[in-house]
């Protein structure tokens, strides 16, 4: 009877373990970029996003755009995508629903999702805009950099949120 209840239980822990190795997992940490056109704040930023984009986007880091703005179009963000040589993918938010999904309010901004699906930054890319109007000469804060190179050397990041500076983002009512 011992034999029986033990080789039963053992059957069990091997369910459980087999149940638990089938839950699927992100593999990957996602860098997503909330963007709009026709900001000169966002257009000043695609330079460090591209250079950022060449130094750590691989296998484990995705990097992608949304256009969430009620005034893009396909052909706007094409042209936009074309010119300033966006090699990630990009898509339109026509509906907001990723924008609303992480209270997007300030376009460019930016949301990093580590493989358990939780935000661990969101907010600028650095500090090279003070304010609207107010441009530093060189950022001296790069918040988005310094957590993409925590997980390329797989150390923790402390989930941080920090204040965009931008466009603001149009809302449907």
């Amino acid at each position: 009877m011992r034999f029986v209840l033990y080789f039963l239980i053992i059957i069990g822990l091997q369910n459980i373990v087999v149940a638990q190795d089938s839950i699927p997992v992100q593999k990957n940490y996602r860098i997503l970029f909330f963007l709009l056109e026709d900001c000169k704040i966002t257009q000043a930023y695609i330079p460090t996003i591209n250079e950022l984009y060449s130094s750590y986007a691989n296998d484990s880091i995705h990097f992608h755009g949304y256009f969430p703005s009620p005034s893009s179009n396909n052909e706007s963000v094409n042209i936009f995508c074309n010119k300033y040589k966006l090699s990630f993918d990009t898509e339109m938010d026509p509906n907001q629903i990723k924008a609303q999904d992480y209270e997007i309010d300030v376009l460019p901004q930016v949301v990093v999702i580590n493989p358990l699906n939780q935000v661990i930054y969101q907010g600028r890319i650095d500090n090279l805009f003070e304010r609207i109007g107010k441009r530093r000469p060189r950022a001296s804060s790069h918040e988005l950099q310094d957590c993409l190179e925590k997980i390329k050397n797989a150390q923790p990041v402390i989930p941080q949120k920090t204040k965009a500076v931008g466009c603001a983002l149009t809302r449907f009512d």
